[in-house]
């Protein structure tokens, strides 16, 4: 039905059910005009009138109802997060009754379940969780958000479309390699490097984030200008590294070294190191703690290519540095 689509944002299509009660009602239909029958003229008109009937309750169901994406998960390759979606009941004295709510996302990145309200009350709200499966890396894209209902006899699926432009990404799924051996590809990594921390000279004076120390908090600064304010000093005591994939990298050695990455990138950062990464064209700020984390992972799942190289020349597919 892609008039409906195109024209009316609308969808419809038939359900099995609807599709075996149609052919018995041409079926009766045939029948009766060739044998005259007027039992069989009432089974007819029965049919009709229950396929009617659906299309009238359904169209009711759906009308009148508000359907809002209000978050969309960054999730991890062949892991799955959940969208949140808001539907609102604007109708005075009609309930919602078997509503479905489905995403449409363009593209093969990833792929949405559907989320299901057994019953909306009238000038009702409520938020639903769809699961939404992360097939490879990169952005998703959702360009649409659809309500429908098969109520009352699932003879037909009729619903509503909602153009939305949102979008989020699919990390890439760590894989693991031996860390220490990684630790040893460069001598002299285990030399500290300055880093804002707890302890040496005072840097300067920022807002407040979680995790930070709360004795840090600057009380005088914080009252005069209402937010929170924390002090900044330098500790010469944290490590400094930089991990960039190797030139010429193609295809599926190109994701196992992303992948690599990622998994050197989640234990570093728990080891407290400070993490920059690279491919070879773009290179991150530095990495701390979970807001890195989560900054370098969808600085991965974004890597398109890396420079042209022989891939011979290098005995890995990661250097760090």
């Amino acid at each position: 039905m892609g008039f409906l689509r195109r024209h009316f944002n609308r969808s419809w299509s038939f359900t099995r059910e609807g599709r075996v009660v149609v052919i018995i009602a041409l079926g009766l239909g045939a029948a009766a005009i060739n044998t005259g029958n007027n039992l069989l003229y009432l089974v007819f008109s029965v049919t009709l009138a229950m396929i009617v009937l659906s299309g009238v309750l359904s169209e009711m169901d759906i009308q009148r109802l508000d359907v809002t994406v209000l978050h969309l998960p960054d999730i991890a390759a062949e892991e799955s997060g959940f969208a949140l979606v808001r539907v609102k009941n604007r109708h005075g004295w009609l309930q919602g009754l078997a509503l479905g709510v489905a995403l449409e996302i363009e593209g093969d990145n990833a792929v949405a379940a559907e989320g299901f309200v057994p019953v909306l009350g009238p000038g009702g709200s409520t938020q639903v969780a769809v699961r939404i499966q992360g097939a490879r890396r990169g952005t998703y894209r959702v360009k649409a958000v659809q309500h429908y209902t098969t109520f009352p006899f699932s003879f037909f699926r009729k619903g509503i479309v909602h153009p939305v432009q949102m979008q989020a990404m699919v990390l890439p799924r760590p894989l693991p390699m031996a860390l220490d051996t990684v630790l040893g590809m460069q001598r002299g990594m285990e030399q500290p490097r300055a880093d804002k921390g707890r302890q040496g000279d005072f840097t300067g004076v920022r807002e407040f984030r979680q995790g930070d120390d709360p004795k840090a908090i600057h009380y005088r600064i914080s009252a005069r200008t209402g937010k929170t304010m924390v002090r900044e000093f330098t500790d010469m005591g944290t490590p400094e590294i930089t991990v960039g994939l190797s030139p010429g990298l193609k295809s599926q050695a190109l994701e196992d070294a992303i992948s690599r990455a990622a998994f050197l990138l989640d234990k570093l950062l728990d080891r407290g190191w400070v993490v920059r990464l690279t491919d070879g064209q773009r290179v991150t700020g530095r990495l701390k703690r979970a807001e890195g984390k989560q900054k370098g992972l969808r600085f991965l799942a974004t890597v398109d290519r890396v420079p042209e190289g022989n891939p011979a020349d290098f005995d890995v597919d990661l250097w760090v540095k």
